[in-house]
């Protein structure tokens, strides 16, 4: 039999059953894109709330608590006195979770953060001075089995948090001991770096609370008055570095807490900022930011700017600055009234040399090569060298790390 169109019945069959799919698929399709949708707003909601939370609560809970600070208490009848203390204490409490809350939802919605090169033990020693007091009062021994892993690539303000994390865990948990103590250990395995912060504590027996001890707001001990979050947050950072962590304990065998991280190759350069007066980018293989001025700079833009550069270089301990003024022909004279202005934070940020790349121009007035130097270094106490192009300025960075090493 043949339809109208002279078509074998067959293909009408076949037609049909394509249709049929493709009616399917379209509905799959309509489906998915309606699921995606609605996780899109939850995502937004989740986010608006978080921001109500997190911004809009914390400064009346922060001028309370001001308030707080400014009143007598021993002026109150000791039933006033009372229930003073517990307001105050309960302000904290409110402020400690929205304070917990916005680290949180900052930690789920993966912020970027840049990468370096990371010496663990550094990171760890920076963060037991933190816990110094602490430390002393336990007689707390430390032992390193870092060896294996001197450096490596990732976020440095991700991996001390987690270690803050994990530290501050084992303090609270595992210094129980009459000797207490503290392992750090790392290794390398095929494309893993790998963790271990291990203490000599009283230990436990795991069973079925292994994946509990790292939800929020657990506490495996009923003694504890922390909040139940460290570890909570330690497994965030943890994932959002495309890693993995675990737990193992045994009744008085003490508690070890493991991570991996994928091991990262090369860290790639990094535009922080793009705009019509400069482009910021990040050299980590140097541990230097260049800032690209894309035409003449007023000292009102030149002032906007600079914090930025600062705070950067500071909070990454970014060693070199180069300064790319090829395309502009400023006043450095007036910018100076800039420089002077921030002197003091510039030198809080440990930078060990800014370098000027000038470009081929021969003819710039006064912003030749000699003037040039002299206009900026009277503003600064660190080296200022200039050059005619980057790779002139990479150049001298590498040979400056050379000789520092």
């Amino acid at each position: 039999m043949h339809d109208q169109h002279k078509r074998p019945n067959k293909q009408i069959a076949e037609s049909g059953e394509l249709e049929s799919l493709r009616k399917l698929v379209e509905e799959q399709r309509q489906l998915i894109e309606r699921a995606n949708g609605d996780l899109v707003k939850m995502q937004h909601d989740f986010g608006d709330f978080a921001y109500v939370v997190s911004h809009v609560l914390r400064g009346p809970i922060s001028s309370i608590l001001g308030i707080f600070e400014l009143l007598d208490s021993k002026s109150l009848t000791p039933e006033n006195e009372h229930y003073f203390e517990i307001i105050k204490s309960r302000t904290q409490i409110v402020d400690e979770v929205i304070h917990d809350l916005n680290q949180i939802v900052g930690l789920q919605r993966g912020v970027r953060d840049i990468i370096q090169v990371i010496e663990p033990k550094e990171i760890i020693e920076n963060l037991l001075g933190y816990f110094s007091k602490e430390i002393d009062t336990k007689a707390l021994n430390i032992q390193w089995d870092l060896d294996g892993v001197s450096s490596f690539l990732s976020s440095k303000e991700t991996i001390r948090n987690i270690f803050y994390h994990l530290i501050d865990n084992a303090l609270i948990h595992g210094c129980l001991s009459d000797k207490p103590q503290i392992t750090f250990a790392a290794s390398i395995e095929n494309d893993l770096i790998k963790f271990v912060v291990t203490d000599n504590g009283p230990g436990m027996d795991l069973g079925k609370i292994s994946n509990k001890i790292f939800e929020p707001y657990y506490k495996y001990s009923k003694n504890s008055h922390n909040k139940g979050l460290g570890l909570y947050l330690a497994k965030l950072q943890v994932e959002m570095l495309g890693g993995s962590i675990g737990a193992f304990s045994e009744p008085g065998k003490g508690f070890s807490v493991h991570f991996d991280i994928p091991k990262i190759e090369r860290a790639e350069r990094r535009v922080l900022l793009d705009s019509d007066v400069v482009r910021f980018t990040y050299y980590p293989e140097l541990s230097a930011i260049k800032a690209k001025w894309k035409r003449d700079l007023k000292p009102s833009e030149f002032n906007e700017v600079f914090g930025f550069i600062l705070d950067f270089i500071k909070r990454y301990k970014t060693n070199f600055w180069i300064a790319d003024i090829s395309d502009s022909n400023n006043n450095e004279i007036e910018l100076n009234q800039v420089r002077r202005k921030f002197r003091a934070r510039f030198h809080e940020t440990g930078i060990d040399m800014l370098i000027i790349v000038t470009g081929d121009a021969t003819d710039r007035g006064v912003n030749n090569e000699t003037n040039i130097s002299e206009q900026i270094q009277s503003a600064y106490t660190i080296p200022v060298v200039v050059c005619k192009s980057l790779d002139d300025a990479i150049a001298i960075i590498s040979k400056s790390k050379t000789a520092n090493q």
